[in-house]
C-alpha cells in the first residue's frame, strides 16, 4: 500500500515505497500532484524505504559456508520438521537445507505461530539483491531440503505441509510475484512445481499441505523446495534507493507419512516473540546510568508471549532465568501456570526483582523464559532470549533495521533529524555511532553532513551546542563510531542527529521491531516530530573516554597539583619543588589532536578557549614528561 499523509500547516508527506503495486496508476497520480504542490508550495518530506540488503548476513557467511561443507550429505529419514526457532545463525540449518538464500529470523513475521521464521525476498544469501534483479518477475531466494528417504508406498499417506504469511513487517508481494513449492525427481534429475500462490497483501500465517502420491516422488533422494518470484519498481522518486522487496515468512514445515489433507494442526505450544529489553525507553543503556537511575529506567514487570497451536488445551510452566554472561549472577525464579485455548495468544506479565548485579564497568545479561511443556509438544521453540547489553551507549535500536529513514527532496536543504536521549548526570558525550544503510550502487558514501548535537528546548531541541561536517562513511550496512573533537557534557535531555546541506536521502537504519519515534524530530523550517510511527532510528550516542584517548595513562606526580578540575577556564598548577629545567603544558582532546601547548612561566594555564569537554594534560620538564591527567573543561 502506498501510504501519503499530509501533516499540518507544512504539509509534510510521507512515503513508504513501494507498498502495494496493484494501485501503480493511483500511486503516480498522487505523487505528480503532491510534488506538483510540493513546489509551489515547498513541502518538506520525511522518507522511509525498504533497505537495499540485509546487513545481518554478510558477517555470517563465511562461518555458515564452512559449517555446511563440513555436513556430509547423506539422505534423510522422515519426519522432517523444521519451525526456524532455536537457531543463533540467520541462515537455514545445514542439516537439513542444503542452500543459504533465505533469513532465518525472530523479526519479519506478524503475529508468527512460532517463534521463528524463514523470510524470502529479493536478497541473497550475501546480504545484496540479486544480480538479476529487475522490474520483471526473476526467480530469488531458494530454500532446498536435503534428499530424504520417501521410499514408501502410495499408501503411506505422505504428506507435506507448511504455514506462510505474505509481507509480514516488510514490503507486501503483488500479483505477479509468487512462492512457489517444487518437487524432485531424483531419476529424471529434474524439478516439478507442486504449488504456488500469487502474491497479496498482508494476511495471518495459512496452512497449506500437499499430497505426494507419485511414485517418480516416493523413493529414496527425494527432495523438495520453496522458491519466490520477485519483482523491483525503481524508486525515481529518491535516487538510488531502490531497496529490498516482496516478502514471504513460511514456518512449520513438516514431512511424514501416515497424515490426511486435514492434518496442519501442530500439537505445539511455542513462544511467538521473543524476551524483550527489561528497560522502560532503551534496549540498550550505559551501565553507570542505569546505576544511577535504575528505579526510573528498570521495569518492573517481565512478560512472554506464547501461542497454543493445538486443538486440546494447555497449561505450560513458565520459568525465568536472568544471568551475568562470564559471570557468576543468577537470578531464576517460577512464573506459575494456567490454561490457554487452543489457537489462544498468551500474554503473560508478572512482577520483576531487581536482577542485575555486577561490579564490572560495562556487563551483559541473558534473560531467558522457558516453558515445561507436554512429552509430544515440539521443544525448540520452548525457549525465548535477549540480551541485555549496558555497555557505554544508550539505544532505542535492536541493531537490525528494516527499513531506511532520511529527508530528501523540496525544502530539505538545511534540514535537520534530532533523536532525544536522557543522560541520568552530568557525563561526557564523546562519540556517536550512525547506521547508515547500503544503497544502489553504494551512492551515499559520497554524501556530507553536519553531525549535530542540541541542548534540550521547551518541547524538542533547543540551541546546537555541537556541530561537525562529516562524510558518510565508506563501508556502509553497518554502525560506524564518529568520535567528537571535544567532549560535551551533559545533564539531562539532549538531541543528538544531523543537519544535511543539501537534499541528499542519507538512508540511516530503521528498526520496525522498536518504537522510539515520539522522541525523534525533524526541521525544515520549524521542528515537529517525525509522521512515523512505531519505529526505531539507529543512532546511539556514546559516553566516556575509554578507549578514545589512545595510550594515555595517567601518570600522577606528587610534587603537582592541579585545580580546579573541573576548571571554567583557568587551573592552577601548584608545585611542590622548584623546576630547574623548562616546563611545558600541552593540551590534547578525546581524539589525541593538539587543542594547546605551552610553556609554564606561572602557575597558572587559561583554557577559556577550549569548548567544554574533556582533555588530557601533559607536563613536560626539558621534553620528559612528569605529570599526565585527565581535565574537564565546563563553561
Amino acid at each position: 500500500m502506498f501510504i501519503l499523509q499530509l501533516i499540518g500547516i507544512n504539509s509534510v508527506f510521507l512515503i513508504l515505497y513501494p507498498y502495494n503495486k496493484l494501485f501503480m496508476f493511483l500511486k503516480r497520480y498522487l505523487i505528480l500532484v503532491v510534488l506538483n504542490l510540493a513546489l509551489l508550495n515547498g513541502f518538506s518530506q520525511e522518507y522511509v524505504v525498504p533497505l537495499i540488503d540485509n546487513p545481518v548476513l554478510p558477517a555470517k557467511t563465511i562461518k555458515s559456508n564452512k559449517l555446511k561443507k563440513a555436513i556430509l550429505q547423506d539422505t534423510l529419514s522422515l519426519p522432517f520438521f523444521d519451525d526456524f526457532s532455536g537457531s543463533l545463525s540467520p541462515y537455514p540449518k545445514p542439516a537439513l537445507w542444503l542452500d543459504s538464500f533465505v533469513y532465518i529470523n525472530d523479526s519479519y513475521a506478524v503475529k508468527p505461530l512460532s517463534i521463528g521464521v524463514a523470510t524470502f525476498d529479493a536478497i541473497d544469501q550475501y546480504g545484496k539483491i540479486y544480480k538479476n534483479a529487475s522490474e520483471k518477475p526473476f526467480y530469488a531466494d531458494a530454500l532446498t531440503s536435503r534428499p530424504i528417504n520417501l521410499n514408501y508406498p502410495a499408501t503411506s499417506n505422505v504428506f507435506l505441509s507448511f504455514f506462510y504469511q505474505p509481507q509480514g513487517l516488510g514490503d507486501n508481494t503483488e500479483v505477479r510475484d509468487s512462492l512457489l513449492v517444487d518437487f524432485y525427481n531424483p531419476a529424471s534429475k529434474r524439478w516439478y512445481n507442486a504449488w504456488q500462490m500469487k502474491g497479496s497483501g498482508l494476511h495471518s500465517f495459512k496452512a497449506v499441505i500437499i499430497p505426494i502420491t507419485a511414485d517418480s516422488f516416493l523413493v529414496k533422494g527425494f527432495q523438495f523446495r520453496f522458491r519466490n518470484i520477485a519483482s523491483i519498481l525503481k524508486n525515481n522518486f529518491i535516487p538510488g534507493k531502490m531497496g529490498d522487496v516482496d516478502h514471504w515468512n513460511i514456518d512449520y514445515v513438516k514431512l511424514d507419512i501416515n497424515r490426511s489433507a486435514s492434518d496442519t494442526i501442530m500439537r505445539d505450544v511455542a513462544f511467538t516473540k521473543p524476551m524483550t529489553s527489561l528497560l522502560n525507553n532503551y534496549q540498550s543503556m550505559p551501565w553507570k546510568h542505569f546505576q544511577r537511575a535504575f528505579t526510573k529506567e528498570m521495569r518492573q514487570k517481565i512478560d512472554i508471549t506464547y501461542r497454543n497451536n493445538d486443538t486440546a488445551t494447555h497449561k505450560p510452566d513458565r520459568y525465568f532465568e536472568i544471568r551475568e554472561i562470564n559471570g557468576t549472577n543468577v537470578t531464576s525464579f517460577y512464573g506459575g501456570n494456567e490454561n490457554i485455548m487452543p489457537d489462544e495468544v498468551f500474554h503473560f506479565t508478572t512482577n520483576l526483582e531487581y536482577p542485575f548485579e555486577s561490579d564490572k564497568e560495562s556487563v551483559n545479561f541473558e534473560v531467558r523464559s522457558f516453558l515445561k511443556t507436554e512429552p509430544y509438544d515440539i521443544k525448540i521453540n520452548d525457549t525465548a532470549r535477549f540480551i541485555q547489553v549496558f555497555s557505554n551507549y544508550f539505544a532505542y535500536d535492536d541493531g537490525s533495521p528494516e527499513y531506511g529513514y532520511g529527508l530528501s527532496g523540496q525544502g530539505t536543504t538545511e534540514g535537520k533529524v534530532a533523536y532525544k536521549f536522557t543522560s541520568a548526570f552530568a557525563d561526557t558525550l564523546t562519540a556517536v555511532k550512525i547506521f547508515f544503510n547500503s544503497t544502489l550502487n553504494e551512492i551515499s558514501k559520497s554524501y556530507y553532513f553536519n553531525l549535530t548535537v542540541w541542548k534540550a528546548g521547551t518541547s524538542g531541541p533547543g540551541d546546537t551546542i555541537y556541530r561537525s561536517e562529516l562524510q558518510a562513511p565508506k563501508d556502509l550496512g553497518k554502525y560506524t563510531t564518529y568520535i567528537l573533537d571535544t567532549g560535551l557534557l551533559v545533564n539531562g535531555d539532549f538531541y543528538v542527529g544531523w543537519e544535511q546541506p543539501n537534499e541528499n536521502f542519507l538512508n540511516i537504519g530503521l528498526d520496525r521491531n522498536n518504537s522510539a519515534t515520539e522522541r525523534l524530530f525533524f526541521n525544515v523550517g520549524s521542528w515537529q516530530k517525525s509522521a512515523f510511527d512505531s519505529a526505531a532510528l539507529m543512532i546511539r550516542p556514546v559516553f566516556g573516554y575509554k578507549g578514545l584517548i589512545s595510550g594515555k595513562k595517567e601518570l600522577k606526580n606528587e610534587n603537582f597539583r592541579i585545580y580546579p578540575n573541573p576548571t571554567y577556564g583557568i587551573i592552577n598548577i601548584e608545585r611542590s619543588r622548584e623546576i630547574n629545567g623548562n616546563l611545558y603544558a600541552t593540551l590534547l582532546n578525546i581524539t589525541g589532536k593538539i587543542m594547546l601547548q605551552s610553556e609554564v612561566s606561572s602557575n597558572t594555564l587559561n583554557l577559556g578557549d577550549l569548548p567544554t569537554g574533556i582533555y588530557f594534560l601533559i607536563l613536560t620538564e626539558d621534553g620528559q614528561t612528569i605529570y599526565k591527567s585527565k581535565v574537564l573543561v565546563q563553561h
